[in-house]
């Protein structure tokens, strides 16, 4: 499973869910719109393959996981037990290279 901490929203509704237990969710960063999110995404499998920073995300990207919420900090970040399934608003990182 993939852990995922971000600063932002969960959709309301859940896309979907095939065990009872697990979900699809919409997860929208959040952040002036001019500006880099200030809260690090980071996302790192088991093996610790790869790592996705703020500089990838900007406000108003939406990520869809499959997996539960697990526990809501008290600054409105998520701690999502997931695998990531799509960035829906990709930015390129060679734009800020």
């Amino acid at each position: 499973m993939t852990f995922i901490a971000v600063h932002g929203e969960v959709s309301s509704v859940p896309i979907a869910s095939n065990d009872g237990h697990s979900c699809m969710f919409r997860i929208k960063t959040t952040g002036p719109a001019e500006e880099p999110i200030t809260t690090t995404v980071a996302v790192v499998d088991e093996q610790a393959q790869w790592l996705l920073t703020e500089d990838y995300l900007h406000p108003g990207t939406w990520i869809t996981v499959h997996g539960h919420l697990s526990q809501q900090s008290l600054t409105g970040s998520y701690i999502i037990e997931a695998k990531v399934v799509a960035f829906d608003a990709y930015r390129n990182r060679s734009e800020h290279d």
